[in-house]
């Protein structure tokens, strides 16, 4: 497979708060199957949906409890060609879990559950999740439309830190209060 060298050109829009990046990857980082996608690019973020795994997650997770809802994204970059054409790379799969719950300050019950649920993202096939990078597990907990609490788990930091925490301690542990 030919490679071509790294080529990097960043715009900066201070006003609208945004950027654009184009680059030239080597043809190993893209869809290869697509002849087009050889061409220069300008790269934004993105994210996709993934249906199966969402499905196969939102089972295992409504098997827990099921008022329960979940799903999987990837998320990455769209390489967009000149013509609008574009091939998604992703770099990783994020995962978001919403549970409703009584007490938005129940804290022992809320990490005893985002313990279970980190165990059957640690049991999804791998060849199932998309990207080369750890994502995150959004928690949301919900007691009605304005009560509710979201607390995200970076996957590298949980099995780095936090794998053998469980209740309060895990949920203190990756709450930030807003």
């Amino acid at each position: 497979m030919k490679k071509r060298a790294l080529i990097l050109t960043f715009a900066s829009v201070l006003a609208g708060g945004y950027a654009v990046a184009q680059a030239i990857l080597p043809t190993d980082t893209i869809d290869t199957t697509n002849t087009d996608s050889n061409k220069p690019c300008y790269y934004n973020w993105a994210d996709q949906e993934l249906p199966e795994l969402s499905a196969e997650f939102e089972a295992r997770v409504q098997a827990l409890d099921a008022n329960a809802t979940a799903r999987a994204n990837a998320y990455g970059e769209n390489c967009t060609a000149e013509d609008g054409t574009f091939t998604f790379g992703a770099m990783e799969t994020d995962f978001y879990v919403q549970l409703p719950s009584d007490d938005v300050l129940d804290f022992e019950s809320f990490g005893n559950w985002m313990a279970r649920v980190m165990e059957v993202v640690d049991a999804l096939p791998a060849e199932k999740i998309a990207g080369p990078q750890a994502g995150f597990v959004e928690f949301r907990f919900t007691q009605n439309e304005s009560d509710f609490l979201i607390v995200r788990v970076p996957l590298r930091e949980y099995r780095d830190t936090a794998r053998e925490l469980s209740g309060a301690e895990l949920f203190n542990r990756f709450y930030k209060t807003p």
